[in-house]
């Protein structure tokens, strides 16, 4: 999250965008790593 918030202006932040650049760590980390529905809601 740091990373994103860093290397993006305040303006230029989304939420959508943030979950589409780091999925993939996102998914990793529990307890997500085995549930993608529990993150977006599905």
């Amino acid at each position: 999250l740091l990373e994103y918030l860093d290397s993006h202006k305040p303006e230029e932040r989304s939420l959508f965008q943030f979950l589409l650049l780091y999925r993939d760590k996102i998914l990793k980390t529990p307890p997500f790593h085995d549930d993608w529905y529990a993150l977006d809601g599905t």
